[in-house]
């Protein structure tokens, strides 16, 4: 298979799961790990291997930026 963005197979309502669990986290440790859980949820539902996608890193990097924005105006 080749190599497909991310950005590609989430489309609007992946991230809006994101945003969801951005909004929800209490810690960034949690954001990691939702986020991955949910985008590799979300490609075994497309029947899409991870190791065929690009940017799931840059995904998990946006989220966690995410989260110190909210939190920081929050606070």
């Amino acid at each position: 298979m080749i190599a497909t963005d991310i950005y590609r197979l989430l489309g609007d309502d992946g991230f809006d799961l994101i945003a969801d669990i951005v909004m929800n986290a209490a810690t960034e440790s949690d954001v990691r790990s939702a986020v991955l859980d949910a985008v590799c949820e979300e490609l075994s539902r497309l029947g899409v291997a991870e190791e065929c996608v690009i940017g799931i890193d840059r995904v998990e990097g946006w989220a966690v930026s995410q989260w110190r924005r909210h939190h920081a105006l929050a606070a």
